[in-house]
This record gives C-alpha cells, sequence and structure tokens, in this order.
C-alpha cells in the first residue's frame, strides 16, 4: 500500500472514530454512522478514483449551511445539551472535509475535528469503556501523524527535486525504486513504532496523572448532562416505574460498614432503599399531598453511637433525591445532604451534575439485617389526612372512594374470611399483603397491559387484567389498607442490586427500581415505640428486586463484577481524583510503604545501634533523648531516599543503553543512507574523491556522480579502472536501500580495486607533478 494511500485511510478511520466517540457520549448514533458511510465512500469516489470532489466555493456554501443547522440546533436542544449543537457541527463540516481533494490543509483540518470532536465528548461522557476508545484513539492518532509527516517530506523532497533536475530525477531508476519498495516495507514497522509510542505515552501520562499534586476540590470533574431518573418526581403516574426498571443505566454504590470497623460487609437479605413517598393518589397518578408547608430543607440528626454506617456514591443525575436507608443520621456535618420537609425526602445540595459521595450513618441496621420496623421521625405527621385518603372522607358524594369500592369490597372480604376484622393492624395489614404476594391470580410482569379506560388502573388490576409490576402490588396494597383505616403510604426507591465481591458494594442500577407500602402502626401494639412506627410490607411476588436479577452463568457474573470494579477504579482514580484524594489514597500510601521498606531496612543494616538506641530509650524515657533518636532516623530515611532515587535512575539509564544497543545490533530491512554508519569500503571511496577527485555536489545521486567519475578516469587515462566506481555505488545502494550486506569477498575485493585505483591516481598525481 502507498504511503499516501494509507494516509488517507487512517485519516478516514481517525474521522469515524472521533464521531462514534462523540455519538456514544450524547447517546445519539445517528450522525456517527453517518461519518463513517461518508469516510468510506470519500475513500473510494475521492480519494481512490477522484470521481467526484467539491469545489472549494461549494464546499464552503455547505459549511455555512452546516454552521446555520447547528444554530438551529442550539436553540432547539435544552439548555444541559446545548453543547451538543457545536459537536454536531464538528461532524457536518468533517463529512464537508472528506469529499474535498486531500491537500495539507484538509488533513490538517481533518485531525484537528477529530480531535475536538474528542475533547466535547471527554466532556459529555467519563465511563471507562470511553477511557479505553481515548487509549485507541490515541494509537491511531499517533500512527496517523507520523504517517502525514513522512507523506508531507515526500512531497516536498519530490517537488524539490522535480523543480531543480527533472530529467535527471526521472533518470534515476534505482532511486526511484528504492522509493517504492520503502512505499511498501515501511508501514508494519511504522504501525509497531505507534504502538508502542502509544502504550509509552499512556504509561507516562498515568503517572503523571496520579502523582502531579493537585490543587482542587474535584468540584470541576463533572459530567456536563446527568443521566434521567424515572419515577422519583413529585408526580408518579403507574406504568412509569416500568421503564426505569428495564435500564442497566447506573445509579449508585452502597457500601455497609460496622461502627467499628472499617472493613464493608454484605446485609442479611437485600438492602431497600427510600427514594420518593407519595401518599395522594388520583386516577393512576401518585403525587406529594398538597399541605401548608413550605419547601424548606433542614439538617438531618445527628449519627446515635454504635450506628452502622452507609456510604453512597452516586453518579450525576438529574435528580436531588439521596436514596439510603432510613432513618439516615449525619456523621460529618459538613455533609452536603438535606431533609426536605414538604417532599419527606433526602435531597443533596450539591450539584446534580457533579459526582456525590457521602457517608452517613444508618440506625435501620441491626446485625446486619435491615429493620422492617422504622420509628416515627420528627417530621412524620401520621394525623395527616392522606394517609387515608380517599377513603377517609365518610361524605356519600366522595367520587373517588365510589371508584374504587371493590377495591373495599375485596379488603373487607379478605379480612372477614380470616376473622381479622377486629384484629391487630399488623395482622391486617401482613394478611392483605400476603393475599397480594402469594395468590396465584396475579403475575408479576413488566410488559405494558391494555387497561380498561373507563375503570381506574388498579381496579382493572385487581379485577380485569392481574398483570403488572411492583407500581401495581404497592398501589393496590396501600389503597386496600386505607380502605379498611390503615393509614400507609407508598414509597418508591431501590431495592437489591448486584452485590460485587471484590469491591464489596452493591452495584444499584435503574432496573433495580422498586416500590412498597408502609402501614402505620400505633403505639399501644409496638413495644419499645413510644411514637408508633412503619412497618414496610412489599407484596409483589418474589421475581422483583434481588430475586430479579439474571440467573447468569459463574463466568458471566464474575466478568459483570471484574467490569463494574474496573468501572469504580476508574471513577475513582481517574475521574474524582482531587487534591483530598490524592493525599489520601497515593501520597499516605506510597508514604507509608516507603518509610516501612526504610525502617526495615534499617534495623537489618544496623542491628547493633538499633540494640543501642532501645537500651537507651529503656533507660532514659527523657524528651531530648528520644528526639535524638528520632532525628538519626529521619537523616537515615532521608539517605535511603535519594540512594532509591539514584538507583531508580541509573537503572533507567542502563536499560535505556541496552535497548539502544539491542537497536544498533539489529539489521533492518530497509536503511537510509544519510542516517546509517556506511560500509568500511565505501568510507574509503569517499576519502578517494575527496583527496584526488572533485567531491558529489548535494543535487547529485551517488549513481550520477559514479558516471562523471568514470568520464574523468577515461579522459586521464585510466580506463582499465572505469568499473571501479559503478561496482562500489552499486554495492552501496544494495546495502543502504535494500538492506543487503555484501559477502566478505565482494566487500574484500571492492577494497581491493578501490586501493589499486588509489595507488594508481597516486601514481598519476605523482607524475604530473614531475611533468610540471
Amino acid at each position: 500500500m502507498a504511503t499516501e494511500r494509507l494516509l488517507q485511510l487512517l485519516t478516514a478511520l481517525l474521522a469515524a472514530q472521533g464521531s462514534v466517540m462523540l455519538g456514544m457520549s450524547s447517546g445519539n448514533l445517528t450522525l456517527p454512522l453517518l461519518t463513517i458511510a461518508a469516510a468510506a465512500l470519500s475513500i473510494y469516489v475521492t480519494d481512490r478514483y477522484s470521481w467526484f470532489y467539491l469545489h472549494g466555493s461549494v464546499a464552503n456554501l455547505a459549511a455555512l449551511c452546516a454552521v446555520l443547522i447547528s444554530i438551529y440546533d442550539f436553540y432547539e436542544l435544552e439548555r444541559d445539551r446545548q453543547l451538543l449543537a457545536i459537536a454536531y457541527l464538528l461532524i457536518y463540516l468533517q463529512i464537508v472535509l472528506l469529499f474535498q481533494k486531500k491537500t495539507e490543509r484538509i488533513y490538517w483540518q481533518l485531525h484537528l475535528l477529530s480531535l475536538l470532536q474528542v475533547i466535547v465528548a471527554t466532556a459529555i461522557s467519563s465511563s471507562l469503556s470511553f477511557g479505553l476508545l481515548l487509549i485507541v484513539y490515541l494509537y491511531f492518532c499517533l500512527w496517523t501523524g507520523f504517517v502525514f509527516f513522512i507523506v508531507r517530506q515526500q512531497n516536498r523532497q519530490r517537488t524539490l527535486f522535480a523543480s531543480s533536475l527533472p530529467e535527471t530525477w526521472a533518470a534515476d531508476v534505482c532511486f526511484e525504486d528504492t522509493v517504492r519498495e520503502q512505499a511498501r516495507r515501511f508501514h508494519p514497522r511504522l504501525a509497531l513504532a505507534a504502538l508502542r509510542q502509544a502504550a509509552g505515552i499512556c504509561l507516562l501520562a498515568f503517572l503523571a496523572f496520579l502523582l502531579l499534586p493537585r490543587f482542587s476540590d474535584g468540584t470541576s470533574n463533572q459530567k456536563l448532562i446527568g443521566a434521567r431518573m424515572i419515577g422519583f418526581t413529585d408526580s408518579v403516574r403507574l406504568g412509569e416505574l416500568g421503564t426505569a426498571i428495564e435500564s442497566e443505566e447506573p445509579v449508585l454504590r452502597l457500601w455497609f460498614f460496622d461502627s467499628d470497623e472499617d472493613k464493608p460487609f454484605r446485609l442479611l437479605g437485600s438492602p431497600m432503599l427510600r427514594g420518593a413517598i407519595v401518599n395522594y393518589y388520583k386516577n393512576g397518578t401518585w403525587s406529594i399531598a398538597q399541605s401548608q408547608m413550605w419547601d424548606q430543607e433542614i439538617e438531618i440528626p445527628i449519627s446515635p453511637p454504635n450506628a452502622v454506617r452507609q456510604r453512597i456514591a452516586m453518579t450525576p443525575l438529574r435528580e436531588r433525591t439521596v436514596f439510603a436507608i432510613y432513618p439516615p443520621a449525619l456523621i460529618d456535618r459538613q455533609a452536603p445532604v438535606a431533609f426536605n420537609l414538604r417532599t419527606q425526602q433526602l435531597v443533596r445540595t450539591t450539584s446534580q451534575s457533579t459526582p456525590f459521595d457521602v457517608v452517613l450513618a444508618a440506625s435501620g441496621i441491626h446485625k446486619r439485617r435491615q429493620n422492617r420496623i422504622t420509628a416515627i421521625g420528627p417530621t412524620d405527621s401520621v394525623k395527616d389526612v392522606a394517609l387515608l385518603q380517599p377513603f377517609g372522607n365518610p361524605d356519600k358524594s366522595n367520587q373517588a372512594a365510589k371508584r374504587l369500592e371493590s377495591l373495599s369490597i375485596l379488603a373487607r372480604k379478605i379480612l372477614t374470611e380470616a376473622n381479622l376484622v377486629d384484629g391487630g393492624t399488623a395482622e391486617k395489614a401482613e394478611l392483605i399483603c400476603n393475599y397480594l404476594k402469594t395468590s396465584p391470580k396475579f403475575t408479576y410482569s413488566l410488559l405494558a397491559v391494555e387497561r380498561d379506560p373507563g375503570l381506574d388502573p388498579i381496579i382493572d388490576f385487581l379485577t380485569e387484567n392481574p398483570q403488572g409490576h411492583c407500581e401495581y402490588f404497592s398501589s393496590a396494597l396501600t389503597l386496600m389498607l386505607r380502605s379498611v383505616g390503615i393509614r400507609s403510604r407508598m414509597i418508591i426507591g431501590f431495592q437489591g442490586g448486584e452485590w460485587n465481591h471484590l469491591g464489596a458494594y452493591y452495584q444499584i442500577r435503574q432496573k433495580d427500581a422498586h416500590s412498597w407500602s408502609e402501614a402505620y402502626i400505633p403505639p399501644d401494639e409496638l413495644d419499645g415505640f413510644s411514637g408508633g412506627g412503619w412497618i414496610r410490607l412489599d407484596p409483589t411476588p418474589g421475581n422483583s428486586g434481588a430475586e430479579r436479577q439474571t440467573n447468569s452463568g459463574v463466568a458471566i457474573r464474575f466478568y459483570r463484577e471484574m467490569r463494574n470494579y474496573a468501572e469504580f477504579l476508574w471513577a475513582k482514580y481517574v475521574i474524582q481524583l482531587d487534591a483530598h484524594r490524592q493525599q489520601e489514597d497515593i501520597y499516605d500510601r506510597l508514604a507509608g510503604w516507603a518509610n516501612t521498606l526504610i525502617d526495615a531496612t534499617i534495623e537489618s543494616l544496623l542491628v547493633s545501634e538499633a540494640g543501642q538506641r532501645q537500651a537507651i530509650l529503656d533507660s532514659k524515657t527523657d524528651d531530648q533523648e528520644h528526639q535524638t533518636v528520632e532525628k538519626k532516623l529521619d537523616w537515615w530515611r532521608l539517605t535511603l531516599w535519594i540512594a532509591a532515587l539514584l538507583g531508580l535512575c541509573g537503572c533507567v539509564l542502563l536499560l535505556r543503553n541496552r535497548y539502544r544497543a539491542g537497536l544498533a545490533r539489529r539489521t533492518p530491512t530497509v536503511r537510509n543512507h544519510y542516517l546509517l554508519d556506511q560500509r568500511p569500503f565505501y568510507r574509503q571511496w569517499e576519502r578517494l574523491l575527496a583527496r584526488y577527485l572533485a567531491g558529489r555536489r548535494p543535487e547529485q545521486t551517488p549513481r550520477q556522480h559514479a558516471a562523471q567519475v568514470t568520464d574523468r578516469l577515461i579522459h586521464c587515462g585510466l580506463g582499465d579502472q572505469r568499473e571501479v566506481p559503478a561496482r562500489v555505488v552499486d554495492a552501496h545502494y544494495a546495502y543502504a536501500f535494500g538492506g543487503t550486506l555484501p559477502a566478505v569477498e565482494t566487500e574484500a575485493e571492492l577494497v581491493q580495486m578501490i586501493t589499486a585505483l588509489d595507488k594508481a591516481l597516486a601514481t598519476k598525481q605523482r607524475d604530473a607533478l614531475k611533468t610540471s
């Protein structure tokens, strides 16, 4: 493949990869697919056969149209996605350039547009897969740059020689054959060189990224466009949560720690994280009941002693809700969380577009198991009429209660058949919950079910189409409890998640979204709860939550855990690496390992001195003696640090010299006679020329100069030596451009021929001097 043809292919590949990375980050693959098609078509119709290419004025007009389209997109898109309009403009301009005749300026512009696309994509995406694609992009970017500079230099040299000596250049067939040979055989080595360069650059960049001091708090490491959550706003319509359940998008990672240990543990059972409370129902829509309370945010209480800790690391989301095990409490007063009194939600006080990582107490966990009953909190209003809506209004004109009358009949029938009409609140709630959970009549399904528009969705679910996901089950339970006078509310959050053994955390995704009910139990029915409590009731059958996870094989689960843990490390040590984390996770650990190693070395080298020092410390407890010993240790540590650094530098220099020596010993298949050491016979030949004959002019090739030398030898009467220049230059060409070493006998013969010519020229020169 010709060098310029390779450059055209690599440029098209680089343009396609940049647009694909941008499309993956923005979630729109239409324009990247169009760019791939345009790049493939341009290689065929524009670069190879020149069937079609855009004239300069036409290309400028197309670029102007692309700018106008992007301006329109800029004002049509949402504010937090307006950056994508600029990204789309880059793709439009790239397509226009692909169909232009390739010049040095066009290549530069295509490479620059591709790089700008990657920069914009970096501002949108921060995933591990994007980081891996970035490494691949770096490789092709380096390779394309190498080939581009080679092609540019070849074109400039060809233009220079063609303008100065067009006839001689065309006549030098050997040199033209050499150029073709180089174009055929150079690229595999160039690809490997680019791969080595990319690997070295990535390694050095990663080390510099980890070790160079930071001065920011990490607030600049933002993902500009956060993921959208479904079902966690002030209003939830039945069916919306099913869309979230089908999504693989990550939401948060969750760790649990005992109060006296830093090692995370796994809960006995599936964690259930509360997100939103909805208590007002109307025609298939749950919402927060209208109240006179302002949208006020207050500080949550301080952690009680010996409470379990929960660490919540959330990805950037377009929701302020913090999903946690309730009741949460503060460990650090500076934690960026607050409690919203109106929505009864734990919310973050930082921007939704930034990563969120907080450690809270979780008093709702006891003996590594989540409590089923939660005590009434200071913000809970159990007398709120919404907890019995719409059955709390005894008015005969209550249309909402009449619409749900069959639901009330079913709830009373369940209690009557079990003789629990006058039973305890918890017993009644458990009975109705178990009816929905275990009855073969009801089945769990994520598929959309057509409901009768003339019926309430919950009535249709209970009587006509008993299929649905968790929202329908929890909605039915909450309303049935209210119909028999039990105050209840519906909770929307997450259940289960994937336990990662490598990182000892739960990975919560949108597909883990879940809803359940909570019923109020009066204090006279609960021992130890002075104000009563909320009992958690999950009526959804067993194929939800943790049991809804796919029964994949061991290898697939291990791969998922490895990938998820790699994403966690990527987020921790790349995306969210600020000054505090760098000091805590890198500098302090390196210093601890180094000091441990140095102390061990000191003890091994100075056993006797260590014994004396210990004796002094045992016999004298004076602070001055202790400070003297510590100062001596500090000097030893500093000395060993300097010695280790010098040793590391020496190893690097030694390895570099050995690598260069290994390269020098290799015999490359292609050589450039301007850069390589010449063979001894050719050095002897050049010394002879410099001594007796005119030297080679810069514009002359060795073969042209050899022909000139042959003419001079014939002219001065040394015609018997006229074959020497051609023989020497042929051997030099074969070695310098073909990579073929002359045989020992051939090289010895050439040396003899040059020596004989040297003697003949010396004799000729002496005779000329005597004659003069």
